[in-house]
């Protein structure tokens, strides 16, 4: 059969038959499935030949087989991008065609059918395991009605219990009204439902699952259609002994509905009406972290020191001292250039900053600190000069007396500058002579690098 040999016959349904095969590069033992419908084909030799007149339906029933064999491995594909196998359909390695029919090699899925881990022990399935699998079977067939397909062959022959625990669904009947007495059809896919126009969909698959979940609460098979249609009074004794929640043999009762119009319409309808969550699996939370420490704000800048109240006086007092001086030097016929350099004077005098302990004013000076020539009044500087009074014995006493020495404050001021003589008044001027002003004309008419005639009487 193409790249694989085969060494033994497994077993066969109404669709085909099941093969161990080796394959021949790498002597890996894999599932092969032949597509031999029964009533359809017969074998003669090696080759697979319809019967007389079923030519158009054998090549209708190879297109619907292929067709699902497309659906069932994109489905797969949906379920496990990664192909890790986590998808609760058996995987499809390789396909091709040979004698006169189809082929499929299978993944071996191992483990056992699900009728034979529940009927042999060791033990019954429990709850948990139950819905985690029926929830694995939910996830596969609800890939399948994306893509417009029906599974229809949910029983517990078709269900493999893997060696990890897992539920992995096997390739499904192609048409399972050929067998009229299974206790796991739905109306649907029985004659008598076909002829009542019923046709199969998602429903057909809700109707399976309950089928499974009803076999495993109560051990068996649920009751036939004829009883669920007349809604006989004990029809679900069973189902309410085995199953206390009165919400779910609710939902089960609903998913058991003969007629598809009065059962569930969806699978994610009856995981809902069941209570079951999207992961089954339940998710161990992590650790809650602490929040990492935030980062230190940068520093403000520092602000600007702001002047106390006593700075502020000790400045109103700086600017109200310098007012008074220069009024007294104004009243004492001072020039500007000497008011300036006595405005220098006080404020190199004056502490640098003004602060709490330089609060002190600086004395405005005394009266008689001011020479006697600049102590006159305005009106006697008009009238011209004062004749000079002959010194009195106290005055030259107080001459010869010794000067006190600086104190370290006055030192380091800058010393005074000499005092100009006093102006003389335009009357005590000497009147030039003719010949001074002739010798300044020609002076300045001169060159300033020649050497220039000298008169002391005129300079």
């Amino acid at each position: 059969m193409g790249p694989y040999v085969i060494k033994t016959c497994l077993g066969e349904d109404l669709d085909g038959f099941d093969y161990a095969v080796e394959e021949r590069h790498s002597g890996r033992l894999v599932l092969l499935r032949e597509s031999c419908p029964v009533g359809l084909v017969q074998r003669v030799g090696l080759e697979v030949l319809p019967f007389d007149g079923e030519d158009a339906e054998f090549r209708d029933w190879l297109v619907r087989w292929s067709r699902l064999l497309d659906h069932w491995q994109r489905a797969a594909r949906a379920a496990d991008p990664a192909r890790l196998g986590h998808s609760a359909l058996v995987a499809i390695e390789d396909r091709g065609e040979a004698h006169g029919t189809s082929w499929v090699s299978l993944s071996p899925p191992g483990g056992r059918s699900l009728r034979q881990v529940a009927e042999d022990g060791p033990g019954w399935p429990d709850r948990a395991t139950v819905d985690a699998g029926l929830h694995a079977c939910c996830s596969a067939v609800e890939a399948l009605h994306r893509l417009g397909e029906v599974h229809g062959c949910l029983t517990p022959d078709r269900v493999q219990v893997l060696d990890n625990g897992a539920w992995c669904l096997l390739l499904p009947d192609t048409d399972p009204a050929r067998q009229p007495l299974s206790p796991w059809l739905a109306l649907e896919q029985t004659e008598a439902g076909r002829a009542a126009g019923l046709t199969t969909g998602p429903w057909t698959d809700v109707h399976g699952i309950a089928v499974l979940a009803y076999w495993l609460l109560t051990g068996s098979a649920p009751p036939g259609l004829s009883r669920r249609q007349a809604e006989e009074p004990d029809c679900w004794t069973a189902l309410e002994q085995a199953e206390p929640d009165p919400l779910r043999r609710r939902a089960l009762r609903s998913a058991l509905a003969a007629r598809p119009a009065d059962r569930l319409s969806s699978v994610a309808a009856l995981r809902m009406a069941l209570g079951w969550s999207e992961r089954h699996v339940p998710v161990v939370a992590e650790p809650r972290r602490a929040p990492p420490p935030p980062l230190p704000l940068p520093e403000p800048p520092p602000a600007p020191a702001r002047r106390s109240r006593a700075s502020i006086v000790a400045l109103t007092g700086l600017l109200v001292s310098l007012t008074a001086v220069f009024v007294l030097l104004w009243i004492n016929g001072m020039s500007p250039a000497e008011a300036d350099l006595a405005a220098v004077a006080i404020l190199e005098a004056a502490p640098p900053s003004a602060g709490p302990a330089s609060s002190a004013t600086i004395p405005a000076p005394a009266l008689a600190d001011v020479p006697p020539s600049r102590t006159a009044t305005p009106a006697a500087s008009a009238a011209g000069p004062a004749p000079a009074a002959p010194p009195t014995k106290a005055a030259a006493t107080a001459d010869t007396k010794p000067k006190p020495r600086p104190s370290a404050a006055s030192a380091a001021t800058p010393p005074a500058r000499p005092e100009p003589a006093p102006v003389q008044t335009a009357a005590a001027r000497r009147k030039p002579s003719e010949a001074c002003i002739d010798w300044l004309r020609r002076r300045s008419l001169e060159p300033t690098d020649t050497e220039r005639e000298r008169n002391p009487a005129c300079e």
